[in-house]
This record gives C-alpha cells, sequence and structure tokens, in this order.
C-alpha cells in the first residue's frame, strides 16, 4: 500500500516528464527510457521494465497492459488508456498526458486534504478503541475480585466480553467507513 502511494504521487511527475520528452521530438519508448532514467523508485523501476520488455520484443501497448497488471491503479490506467487511444487513433499524446497529469495532481491534493480534515477523527477513533482497555488495566489491579466476575460467571460474563469487544471493533468500523472518502 505504501509502494503504490507513493507510485501515484510520482506519475503525475513521471508523465509530465514524458510529455516533455516527446514535445522535445522523443518517441513514446525513448521518452519512456529517458523517464525510467530519471525518476526514483518505484516509479522508474516500473517504467524501466516496461521499456525491457519492449526491447525484448514486446509490443509497447502489451508491455503497458503489463504494467497495468503489476500496478492496480486507477491513475496509471487512465494515463495507460490515454497512451492506447493515442496509438490507435492518433493526436497530440504531450498535450493528452500533460492533461491526465494534472487530473492525476488534483485527485492527489483532493485525498491527502482528506486525509488531513479526517485526522482527528481518526486520532478519536483510535483513543475510544484503546479506551476500554486502558480502564480494564486500571481497575482490575484496583478492584479484582470485581473483574474477575466476567471470568468466573460462566458463560454470561464470556457474552459480556465478546459484546464488548464487537462493539469496539463495530465503532472503529463506522468511524473508519465514515472518513474514507474516495476521490
Amino acid at each position: 500500500a505504501g509502494r503504490q502511494r507513493r507510485l501515484e504521487a510520482q506519475l503525475a511527475d513521471a508523465l509530465l516528464q514524458i510529455a516533455g520528452a516527446m514535445r522535445a521530438g522523443a518517441s513514446l519508448p525513448a521518452a519512456l527510457q529517458q523517464a525510467a532514467d530519471q525518476l526514483p523508485p518505484p516509479i522508474g523501476l516500473e517504467l524501466r521494465r516496461v521499456v525491457l520488455e519492449f526491447h525484448l520484443g514486446i509490443p509497447l501497448a502489451q508491455a503497458l497492459e503489463h504494467l497495468r497488471a503489476r500496478v492496480p491503479s486507477e491513475d496509471l490506467s487512465m494515463a495507460i488508456t490515454a497512451i492506447q487511444i493515442h496509438q490507435q487513433v492518433g493526436g497530440n499524446l504531450p498535450e493528452s498526458l500533460e492533461r491526465v497529469a494534472a487530473r492525476i495532481r488534483e485527485r492527489v491534493y483532493l485525498r491527502d486534504e482528506i486525509r488531513a480534515l479526517t485526522a482527528s477523527q481518526r486520532l478519536s477513533a483510535q483513543i475510544m478503541a484503546v479506551l476500554p482497555l486502558v480502564l480494564w488495566l486500571i481497575l482490575f489491579p484496583l478492584n479484582r475480585r470485581y473483574m474477575m466476575r466476567f471470568f468466573t460467571s460462566g458463560l454470561l460474563g464470556y457474552a459480556l466480553l465478546a459484546l464488548i469487544l464487537f462493539l469496539v471493533l463495530a465503532g472503529l468500523l463506522v468511524v473508519r467507513r465514515a472518513t474514507r472518502l474516495e476521490v
């Protein structure tokens, strides 16, 4: 997940670099090679793998499909689709790549903004999840006999412990779902 997030963050820069190389007169494979050589991992490694497959005789469209299969990213899929449309229909690929890069930057910005705005709610959820355990650890030494009733009262005590655990996990899931927005 961390690798994919870094790759998506680098994708807009990679597309702009490829578009710039193509505007300077490079072919698409040469622009991919140039971007692969200049960009850091993980995007540089993935582009290098596409170029290597192309040099081994695999058609560029198929090498890009392999990249799409390796990296399940909507943003990357959008860029690959733009390249494939250009290869089939023609048109100004550098301009298309720049537009895709702009959309990707907007999505990354919005995703980061949402993460920042929901940070306090996510922290509150984590605190609320840990609070019953902390309370248990505080009350157990203070009133051991009372706390042992959960274990000595048979099925009812275990059912109450299971209910507590279920409610804590359900609360975490509700807060997580409420703070997760797809951009």
